[in-house]
């Protein structure tokens, strides 16, 4: 009886500590995906001012470009503007693929920081199923401690009466004691038979009844033949 009251509550110390990992965990990947989130957002700035350099030098390259042709005596057409056009084209080239990098980079982290909260969520879940579990376990244990006791009770008042009806039974003044002895044993045993038929008969919803109840129907019989060889 008292192990029952004592397994229930090792259950619910044992639901709260998974929940406690399970928060634990998802905290964790929350830490991660708002991690990765930042670095994202650094990387496209970074990105972007990059980008902004690059076109400032494509500028500054075509305008020496335009100067050198101006001196050449070139016109801004053949060759001169050959030679702007590809200068001009090299930089946006660079920028672009900058740009493309910089966006491949953010998806792929900000995907990385959903996956993250994702596992994180699928933790808990876990952790609440097996918390759960240990309530329900909880439950069970202490229903099972509180019929136990509930049966106890009645067995004791079953035998306080069969010690009642036991003392009428005994016979005459000089056989009073010695009747109601053996009457009141007899009440008792019965009592408590009746007590651990009803838990047997509650085994299959209240665990460890049954080898309670037996080891409780052992002892009485024990008790009872050793009192009927006086």
């Amino acid at each position: 009886m008292s192990s029952d009251f004592g397994q229930s509550q090792q259950y619910k110390y044992q639901g709260k500590a998974a929940l406690s990992n399970g928060r634990a965990q998802q905290a964790a990947y929350e830490k991660r995906a708002r991690a990765l989130e930042t670095e994202a957002v650094s990387d496209s700035h970074l990105a972007a001012r990059n980008m902004g350099r690059m076109r400032q030098n494509q500028n500054a390259a075509m305008a020496s470009v335009r100067a050198a042709r101006g001196g050449s005596g070139l016109t801004s057409e053949g060759s001169g503007q050959q030679a702007e056009i590809a200068v001009a084209d090299v930089w946006e080239s660079a920028i672009s693929d900058a740009s493309l990098s910089n966006a491949i980079s953010d998806s792929n982290k900000r995907f990385a920081a959903e996956s993250s909260r994702h596992q994180g969520s699928m933790a808990m879940m876990a952790a609440q199923g097996e918390a759960d579990q240990y309530k329900m376990l909880s439950q069970n244990a202490l229903g099972a401690a509180i019929v136990q006791t509930a049966l106890t009770v009645a067995g004791g008042a079953m035998g306080a009466a069969g010690m009642t009806g036991g003392g009428m039974l005994g016979g005459g003044v000089g056989e009073s004691a010695w009747g109601s002895a053996v009457g009141g044993a007899q009440g008792a045993f019965s009592g408590m038979m009746n007590a651990y038929s009803l838990s047997g008969s509650m085994g299959g919803m209240v665990p460890g009844s049954m080898q309670s109840s037996s080891r409780l129907r052992d002892s009485l019989l024990a008790s009872f033949m050793g009192f009927g060889k006086r």
